[in-house]
């Protein structure tokens, strides 16, 4: 039951956020589109321009903003290894948290460069995009881990025991499942690209499953969730060793490009308050 709430409680978080943000930003783009898609001397010329360069109140607060979500990713690493804060979250909820900061922020920080990005900066925009399009790999090569609810790594013992659970769950014995859904849940393996396939090609599955079920006179509404989660569970069991290297060699790409993007993007805030710079507005 707690897991069961939990779940339900970390996807109304992340849903009101990305409701909120992403409307926020659809907004401001829109609004400021025939500013944006101006060329550079021609700006400020524009009636918003005040407003939306990257010295401006609008813009300014964008790269504020921005630059605090981008800063607080790292709070994930400090959760990951202190043990102490077990209790303020689930690992999985933060890391959720986590890339909604990844791609909340540098969508930000494009609204504050106004789409213009030259010179120091330029580095950290592109350390910026690499990171959060590498994000998107990372968060599924995370998933292909066999974890609980709480995102915790599950070990041997505990994949035997969600196997079971989902079988409850599917309120059926492994025998009284159709021999063609018994031959695929016991071939699953593969690389990245295989699981994409399987996962993009589930809705056939899940509709030639469904068929099946029904012919063997079984309720096929509570029990191709269930399924689905089996699918998984024994994909990730005969994959792990290759999904926990795969996950290793992305930390290794994905690190340095987080800590360039973070020291350019301090290197750029000292600059601008040293020269207090309002991108040519008047001081």
């Amino acid at each position: 039951m707690k897991e069961g709430t939990e779940k339900i409680l970390r996807r109304l978080i992340l849903g009101l956020l990305y409701a909120v943000s992403l409307s926020a930003i659809g907004v401001w783009l829109v609004q400021g589109w025939s500013y944006y898609q101006l060329a550079e001397h021609l700006r400020p010329r524009h009636e918003d321009y005040a407003r939306l360069t990257a010295g401006g109140t609008l813009g300014h607060w964008f790269g504020i903003v921005g630059s605090i979500l981008i800063g607080l990713l790292l709070l994930y690493i400090v959760r990951k290894r202190w043990r102490a804060l077990d209790r303020a979250g689930s690992l999985r909820l933060w890391l959720d948290v986590h890339i909604w900061m990844g791609i909340t922020g540098p969508l930000l920080i494009i609204l504050h460069s106004a789409f213009k990005v030259g010179g120091l900066v330029s580095i950290s925009f592109w350390s910026m995009s690499a990171v959060a399009l590498s994000g998107v790999l990372g968060r599924y090569l995370y998933l292909q881990i066999p974890r609980d609810e709480s995102g915790e790594e599950l070990d041997s013992k505990g994949m035997d025991q969600a196997r079971v659970r989902l079988l409850e769950e599917a309120g059926l014995a492994w025998s009284e499942l159709p021999t063609a859904i018994q031959g695929h849940l016991g071939a699953m393996g593969g690389g990245p690209f295989h699981w994409l396939k399987e996962d993009i090609t589930w809705p056939l599955r899940r509709s030639r499953w469904r068929k099946l079920l029904l012919a063997h006179g079984q309720e096929p509404s509570r029990v191709l969730r269930a399924l689905r989660g089996l699918e998984l569970l024994e994909r990730r069991r005969g994959t792990l060793a290759l999904a926990s290297r795969l996950l290793h060699y992305w930390h290794v790409f994905h690190r340095p490009f987080a800590l360039i993007m973070v020291l350019f993007l301090l290197v750029h805030i000292v600059v601008a308050q040293l020269f207090q710079s309002n991108h040519g507005l008047p001081q």
